[in-house]
């Protein structure tokens, strides 16, 4: 008994004089989130790499693609909708669907004018491979690609958003840490395997924090 005794007394004072491991919290700025009205910027991370999602050129190059085709769907009015595909813009295709709205305008007198535009519905983003982009430590490095893209925003006025499969989670806290020590403001999208970028009028826009 006075065996036992000693023992619990000296493992007793090794636990009083013995110092704990600190536990790291790591903290990030704004906390409560806000939904993305500023300038936005998209990265795809899969495998552990990172690309730029050039949305806005994607985009930009399906109005003008939509603009070509319009006659398709002003002038046949059994043909609701259409559905094409643009690129590859660095390394991404652009699957999109644009349907015919029409309006009508009442003029003084009882005439009426019908205005006949288009606008689009839905968007994929379609990688042309499952290799693209740079490692997450090279993205980090001073003259990546990541670096000379975020080099063109100003981190105060842009939300980074990213799209992150299952297999990138680690990547995507790296990748993290570095956009809010400079800055940014930072918006996940995870997204399942097999799923892929998308959008549409009717979707919620990214929240930052």
């Amino acid at each position: 008994a006075r065996r036992q005794l000693d023992d619990l007394s000296r493992q007793r004072a090794r636990v009083e004089t013995s110092r704990p491991e600190p536990v790291v919290v790591e903290s990030y700025p704004t906390p409560i989130g806000r939904i993305v009205d500023n300038d936005e910027i998209h990265f795809h991370l899969r495998q552990g790499s990172v690309a730029c999602v050039p949305v806005e050129k994607l985009v930009l190059a399906a109005r003008d693609d939509a603009r070509r085709k319009a006659d398709k769907l002003v002038d046949h009015d059994d043909l609701p909708e259409l559905t094409e595909t643009v690129g590859p813009v660095d390394g991404f295709r652009f699957r999109y669907t644009v349907e015919r709205f029409d309006r009508v305008e009442e003029l003084p007198g009882g005439r009426a004018v019908r205005h006949t535009g288009l606008r689009i519905t839905e968007w994929t983003v379609i990688p042309v491979t499952a290799e693209l982009g740079e490692a997450v430590d090279e993205a980090l490095a001073p003259d990546s690609a990541l670096r000379r893209v975020l080099a063109g925003h100003k981190s105060d006025k842009t939300t980074v958003t990213l799209w992150v499969y299952p297999d990138s989670f680690d990547a995507f806290r790296l990748l993290r840490k570095e956009l809010h020590r400079l800055g940014f403001g930072v918006a996940a999208r995870p997204l399942p395997e097999g799923v892929m970028i998308a959008g549409s009028p009717k979707g919620s826009k990214s929240m930052a924090e």
